[in-house]
């Protein structure tokens, strides 16, 4: 029969009966899916059967309908059939007596609503009047029904499932507790703390200037001021609990910062739960879950032990806070009635006030927070946008404050965005150097756009599998991708694949069971996935960074809830009804407790390494040995310790890692190494020319330093002119430099006096003198000044100049010797 309708359809097309081609297709594709289903069903066996005919086809569907399964087997006709277009065929064939039991079974909500509105006409002449809107409204199961519930769900009601949350939001972050003894001062501030906490006015100074903490970024650097280098990092009210630390427990001699940091964790993934289970509508077992595992995620130890990325959980738990008062004042269900009334209106408002006043506090403690504003309107769109997948579309008492709600965020959150693009001067990094991030700084826009692939890619390993963790991913740690044949474009490719079925599966979801479904659960999830991962994308404008850990705090919560909506399908889905449903859900569970036991133990080794800056500067260093960042603090770390042969190895190896050899600070630390330990003063000018010509980061190293270093090793290296000139540029740098001062001055007199330049001469002994004004109580400078003015023949001045000397000293200098001392620091 098949062969048949398929020569007759083909004859069709060719005389061009297309009508009629289509007519005989569906046909085919009505008789191939029921002889499908009688394979899959007949017996419980897959054996070919012979369909002579249609009629016979629908014949022995019937017989199959009539099994003990039957509304299950309607219902997966009824699917494929809808597909193929042509369902109404099985429709009109079925018996009344078995198309009232499909009707009245749960099987009818499974249907898409095309084929609901082809079974209508014939089941409401069965039904009695309403029956048939009545079963398609889903019945709130009660203890005595078969119904499978929720896992644990009847045991987690009322005030037991917070508990069951807090617990594991405790349990969970128990990982991290062993830094409630890290203490900044004592164990080293790292990198950015130093500066953002220790060198910052707003947080070190007994007295709080407002008008200073909203003129300045989050490392305390003016913002407003077009000659000094801004991050734009606009957090006041993050630097605020910084400032708390810093007055209330003893400066930077402290373990509060940790504390503090930990404690916010705490709360925060006691609020995942909460939003989980509120805004998700997930079950409370569940819910659980995805608190332990966000709370034990191995990639927020940077967020909690890097002390300045307190921004994230901050904007978090008031990001939470806000989606969870929004749901429950303002987003009312679908499948809730429209009360009216005072309480309900001003209760609305209280909630929407409350809300956008969370939102622009969570922007304050990091920029993101004002973006989530396009959460709120997703929970309003989101049952508008299925309302065809749902029994009843929604009526004008719930569309009118729907769309007054929408607009009313839609200005606010504008608004706010606005405001914080326009104080700040837009969101650009002025003067970013190219090793924070090189991908933003490379002219090709092709090679940009593959690199971000890789980058984004990183970004969804990290999540998954967060395995291989690092305080840097900048120049070089991950290198431009220029081709399509590299094969690292396979795990960001992987990484889209994979968010492309999470969304397949998403809109599949909805269409089947509406905003009732899990599919709600997932569709907000990844609303807040979009919303915090696209300012961290590079999509838009570029960011500070490459890869950072901390960037994933936010994005993780959609991760974690995403894996509780999926656990929950799985375990209560169709497998969960067979006879090994009980094997599959104790696999299930072992699954995640070994997943959990997992993280929670890469945490703890994590939080470990953290431990003091030497140790994670020592780790990371070997672990990542193509970061110019992380070579340079091992670098440091050998320096420190007096091993210089391995700290010149490191600093050689972050000089490598850029062909260009832009980066001044690698640079300038070999330099030092060759003048102070191996006087190989050849090569110290050769690194000291490329460090002054590189890049500054004033948080790191002042500029003047590396002019300072140059100018001293051409004088070592017989190039006494161009030696002054970069003294004097490292003094012009920064007039207050006095080792500057010291050190021009010797330089200026010395080899003026081989020029017989008196003139010359005595303007050097002037720099000497502005070096003592600045700092009168350094011998140094006196026993220069008794030497110059001995050289140039002023023996009175020389004189009075070594009295201070023994003044300073307490003891006789001895006699006035004919050279200088040049000052020289080994940083």
């Amino acid at each position: 029969s098949a062969a048949k309708l398929t020569a007759m359809s083909e004859a069709a097309q060719e005389n061009g009966h297309d009508g009629k081609a289509r007519d005989l297709a569906g046909v085919l594709a009505t008789c191939t899916a029921v002889v499908k289903l009688l394979e899959l069903e007949g017996h419980g066996k897959h054996q070919e059967v012979k369909v002579p005919s249609l009629s016979a086809a629908l014949r022995q569907a019937e017989q199959v309908l009539k099994m003990r399964r039957a509304p299950k087997a309607v219902a997966a006709a009824l699917t494929a059939l809808e597909r193929a277009g042509c369902c109404g065929v099985l429709v009109d064939h079925m018996e009344p007596t078995s198309l009232e039991a499909f009707v009245r079974s749960p099987e009818l909500l499974n249907i898409s609503t095309k084929a609901r509105r082809i079974l209508k006409p014939r089941a409401t002449a069965l039904l009695e009047e309403g029956e048939w809107e009545r079963l398609l409204t889903p019945k709130k199961r009660s203890g005595r029904s078969k119904a499978v519930e929720p896992l644990g769900d009847k045991y987690l009601q009322g005030w037991r499932w917070v508990v069951l949350v807090g617990f594991a939001a405790v349990v969970g972050s128990s990982c991290f507790f062993r830094a409630f003894w890290y203490n900044m001062h004592q164990n080293g501030a790292f990198m950015d703390d130093g500066t953002a906490i220790g060198k910052n006015p707003n947080i070190v100074d007994p007295n709080l200037d407002w008008d200073r903490l909203m003129r300045t970024d989050y490392w305390g650097l003016e913002m407003f001021d077009p000659d000094k280098w801004t991050h734009k990092s606009f957090r006041p009210l993050t630097t605020l609990t910084f400032r708390w630390n810093y007055q209330s427990f003893g400066g930077m001699d402290t373990s509060s910062y940790f504390v503090t940091n930990v404690v916010l964790h705490v709360v925060c993934s006691f609020l995942v739960g909460v939003y989980c289970k509120v805004v998700c509508r997930i079950p409370a077992l569940y819910t659980a879950a995805a608190t332990a595992l966000f709370a034990s995620h191995p990639v927020h130890t940077e967020s909690l032990m890097y002390v300045v990325g307190r921004a994230d959980p901050l904007c978090a738990i008031l990001v939470l806070i806000g989606v969870v008062v929004y749901d429950k004042c303002c987003n009312r269900r679908p499948d809730e009635k429209v009360h009216k009334g005072t309480w309900t209106t001003v209760k609305l408002l209280l909630g929407f006030l409350l809300t956008t006043l969370l939102f622009l506090a969570a922007g304050l403690c990091k920029e993101t927070g004002f973006t989530f504003f396009g959460l709120l309107v997703g929970q309003e769109i989101l049952p508008i946008l299925t309302h065809s997948w749902r029994p009843t579309p929604p009526s004008k008492e719930d569309l009118i404050p729907r769309a007054g709600r929408i607009l009313a965020i839609l200005i606010c959150g504008g608004a706010a965005c606005g405001w914080r693009v326009w104080y700040t001067s837009g969101t650009g990094i002025e003067r970013m150097d190219p090793y924070s991030n090189p991908f933003a700084a490379n002219d090709n826009g092709y090679t940009r756009k593959l690199s971000y692939t890789f980058v984004h890619g990183m970004y969804g390993k990290l999540l998954v599998w967060p395995y291989f963790l690092c305080y840097d991913y900048s120049h070089d740690a991950i290198p431009l991708l220029t081709s399509l044949t590299d094969l690292r474009l396979g795990l960001g490719s992987a990484t889209y694949t994979a968010f492309a079925a999470i969304v397949h599966l998403v809109l599949r979801a909805l269409a089947s069971n509406g905003t009732r479904s899990a599919g709600y659960g997932a569709a907000v999830n990844l609303g807040f996935f979009l919303l915090s991962f696209f300012p961290m994308s590079n999509i838009a404008f570029p960011v500070g960074t490459v890869v950072a850990e901390r960037l994933l705090y936010k994005p993780s919560i959609a991760l974690v809830g995403a894996a509780a909506v999926l656990g929950q399908v799985i375990m209560e889905g169709p497998i969960t009804k067979s006879r090994h449903s009980r094997r599959f859900q104790a696999a299930a569970g072992v699954g995640f407790l070994g997943l959990w036991a997992f993280w929670w133990a890469r945490a703890y080794k994590r939080c470990w390494e953290w431990e003091t800056v030497e140790r994670m500067f020592f780790t990371d260093g070997y672990k990542q040995l193509h970061s110019e960042r992380t070579q340079l603090n091992l670098g440091n770390y050998h320096l420190m310790h007096g091993e210089y042969r391995d700290a010149l190895a490191a600093y050689e190896r972050a000089v490598a890692s850029d062909p260009a050899q832009r980066d001044a600070v690698p640079l300038y630390h070999a330099a030092q190494i060759h003048m102070a330990v191996s006087h190989d003063m050849e090569t110290a000018e050769k690194y000291l020319k490329k460090a002054v010509t590189g890049y500054f980061s004033p948080l790191v190293i002042a500029e003047e330093e590396v002019w300072h270093d140059y100018g001293l090793v051409l004088w070592q290296t017989k190039k006494p002119e161009e030696s002054i000139r970069n003294l004097q540029v490292a003094v012009m740098t920064n007039p207050l430099y006095t080792k500057g001062l010291n050190n021009l001055a010797c330089a200026t007199t010395m080899h003026a006096l081989t020029q017989n330049d008196h003139h010359t001469a005595m303007q050097g002994l002037q720099t000497l003198q502005r070096a003592i004004e600045l700092s009168p109580n350094t011998p140094m400078y006196w026993r220069n000044a008794a030497s110059l003015f001995k050289m140039v023949g002023d023996l009175e001045r020389a004189q009075h100049a070594w009295q201070q000397v023994y003044y300073l000293e307490g003891e006789d200098p001895g006699e006035i010797t004919n050279n200088c001392i040049w000052e020289f620091y080994f940083r």
